[in-house]
């Protein structure tokens, strides 16, 4: 095979000149190939046993690799967010209270219950009209009567009445009596959605009630955010209580939009590790604030891809120009990602670059050259802490066999040479033996198409042109071997990134030829 300036086998796929010893006027028998085969095939076997355990030894080439010290932040993700599902008030209409006031102090309890269906803004007024306190008219703003009705005569009892031909329903509380002339008012707004108003106690009546929607009742109770139990009373106001959430719950923000009529809980750091659950409510209020059914709300990690100038850790980052080996690379923190450099970097000839799975960012050079790494005054590499400047790459020292290693495998070289010369060092072979040695120039020329570092190993091991003297010494063999052994191991045992080494190849050749043994054909 063609190895450097010599040949170990043959010397090209187009010609081939073999050491002739005593030229034979017919090919050999069946028996004489298969035997020669066998030894061929055995003698690649031991060289290929030899070259798997042995072992240069010596430091190899090294590269120049730069950790950066300070791991990559992210861009500030998100927290986690709890708000209302929708409204906390739904209803499309609303009413300045649902629980009226009597002038008269201790007037009987009112209720407002029902939706204002009305096309227009009323002011209504409730006035007793009777002595005995039964009869009541309701008026509008312009003092017209729209309704009236009667009280049961059992003033003990509770009352449900119609008003306004169901629109509205008023439940009078019994047990205290009402005098002629006692009246109240309430005020309906057909242009104007149902709203609270966070600064009233939920069980606050007339115009201090709170307006949650109808039917809501909030009493005195917990619930438990983060599994951190938030007191809440009747009589607290919806402010109150988000205060409370605030002083009680480490690390979260509580507000009430007045605009969206909704409540937020947020955590006030970002982050896939903050989180948010409600649970355990015994008050009533997060049904009322719609904040039920939402179950556990988790943050959002920022992306690694966001510009430089939306992460911390970049602020004083500032436009301009890096360099690496010599090539520049300009980058700008308003529009450039830490991943959009290193992936630059990562690009340039002779150079690896990437962020690892803990941030950290790693360049490496080429294996034995030095590496250099200028900052131009961006402060790009200090953020990440990598080091600027020269970074030496350091050279393979003393990859090489030890002598008795060399021997042995010179000595399996030497015996394949002679295994190989017995087969093919016949000039009267024609048919498939011809080509079997056609097969075998192809394969070592191959071969050596990727072969590198070999040396004089090469032309030591030749077959055409032998010198007995100099290849039979095996002194030098050995010595272009200890040199060049890495080079040569990887092209015998196809450690290359083709794959398929030459002992490899060889063998299927002669496995081939064994196979077809009896159909060779031997004539002269």
């Amino acid at each position: 095979m063609q190895i450097g300036n010599g040949t170990f086998g043959v010397r090209s796929a187009a010609g081939y000149q073999f050491t002739r010893r005593t030229p034979q006027s017919a090919g050999p028998s069946n028996e004489t190939l298969r035997t020669q085969l066998r030894r061929v095939d055995d003698e690649i076997g031991d060289l290929r046993a030899v070259l798997r355990k042995t072992r240069a030894r010596g430091a190899r080439a090294s590269s120049a690799t730069i950790r950066g010290t300070n791991p990559v932040m992210q861009a500030t993700g998100d927290g986690a967010v709890l708000r209302s599902r929708v409204e906390v008030n739904t209803e499309a209409t609303q009413l300045s209270t649902r629980t009226p006031q009597w002038s008269a102090s201790g007037g009987r309890d009112v209720t407002v219950q029902g939706l204002w269906t009305g096309t227009n803004d009323e002011v209504l007024t409730f006035t007793v009209t009777s002595n005995d306190g039964r009869s009541i008219d309701v008026t509008d703003a312009n003092g017209d009567r729209v309704d009236t009705f009667k009280l049961h005569p059992d003033s003990t009892r509770t009352r449900e009445m119609k008003v306004l031909k169901g629109d509205l329903y008023l439940e009078f509380a019994g047990g205290v009596e009402l005098q002629e002339g006692d009246t109240f008012t309430l005020e309906a707004f057909a242009s104007r959605d149902g709203a609270i108003d966070p600064d009233d106690p939920f069980d606050g009546v007339g115009l201090a009630s709170s307006r949650f929607e109808e039917g809501t009742v909030i009493r005195d109770g917990q619930f438990l955010l983060n599994g951190v139990a938030v007191a809440v009373n009747a009589s607290d106001s919806l402010n109150d209580v988000l205060a409370r959430i605030e002083a009680t719950v480490a690390g979260v923000t509580a507000s009430y939009d007045a605009e969206t009529e909704r409540v937020s809980i947020t955590t006030i750091e970002g982050g896939s590790d903050k989180n948010l659950e409600i649970s355990d409510d015994t008050s009533g209020l997060i049904a009322a604030l719609k904040l039920d059914e939402l179950g556990q709300a988790n943050g959002t990690d920022g992306s690694v891809d966001a510009p430089m100038a939306t992460i911390p850790q970049f602020q004083s980052v500032t436009a301009g120009r890096i360099s690496v080996n010599g090539v520049d690379i300009d980058l700008d923190p308003a529009t450039d990602s830490v991943a959009d450099i290193i992936s630059l970097i990562d690009a340039l000839e002779d150079v690896n670059a990437h962020i690892e799975d803990g941030g950290g960012v790693v360049i490496t050079g080429r294996a034995g050259e030095d590496l250099t790494l200028l900052d131009g005054g961006t402060g790009f590499f200090a953020a990440l802490g990598v080091q600027t400047g020269l970074h030496a790459g350091r050279a393979g020292e003393g990859r090489r066999l030890s002598d008795l290693a060399a021997r042995k495998i010179a000595a399996e070289v030497s015996q394949l040479r002679e295994a190989l010369d017995a087969l093919l060092d016949n000039e009267g072979l024609i048919g498939n033996v011809a080509d079997m040695r056609t097969r075998l120039g192809v394969a070592v020329e191959v071969a050596l198409r990727e072969a590198d570092g070999v040396g004089d190993f090469a032309s030591l091991t030749a077959f055409d042109d032998f010198d007995e003297d100099k290849v039979r010494s095996r002194s030098r063999v050995t010595r272009e071997l200890r040199h060049a052994y890495t080079d040569v191991r990887t092209l015998m045992l196809g450690e290359t990134p083709r794959g398929g080494g030459l002992l490899d190849q060889l063998a299927d050749i002669v496995d081939d030829g064994l196979s077809a043994a009896n159909g060779f054909d031997t004539l002269v």
